[in-house]
């Protein structure tokens, strides 16, 4: 177990230099510069598909829409006029009639609208908010 003889693995009971097995002190040398490139390509890797994921876009704007309100809660709803509650506080905004009918609208429950900007507010489309959005 002691010397430095040929063919024994060496390196877990000698130190590098006391090692004489041809070829594990030049593996030993580079062994913690390949485990920094193993880190380094899962990390740039993981990097670029957090950039890939997130440019492709989840939530497709429907032709015409200029803006999305998310996480909207329909507080009073008239043929005029609409109040939303979300996380930016309530919002009351002028409606035109391309809005659905406000029975459409049930109570208690979160809505992502997308809209359009002009006079008054045009209605694109509107999804229920997903339960990750409204758990927050």
């Amino acid at each position: 177990m002691g010397g430095g003889g040929g063919g024994q693995c060496c390196f877990l009971l000698q130190t590098m230099t006391e090692c004489s097995v041809p070829g594990v002190r030049s593996a030993l040398r580079f062994l913690p510069m390949k485990k920094i490139l193993m880190w380094t390509v899962v990390i740039v890797g993981v990097l670029f598909i957090t950039k890939f994921a997130n440019d492709v876009a989840q939530d497709v704007r429907p032709h015409g829409a200029t803006f999305r309100m998310t996480k909207q809660k329909v507080v009073t709803c008239s043929s005029s006029e609409v109040t939303l509650s979300g996380p930016e506080g309530p919002t009351t905004l002028r409606i035109d009639n391309s809005w659905p009918s406000c029975n459409t609208f049930e109570a208690n429950t979160y809505y992502d609208l997308w809209l359009a900007r002009g006079g008054t507010t045009g209605f694109i489309t509107m999804e229920k908010s997903p339960w990750w959005r409204t758990a927050m």
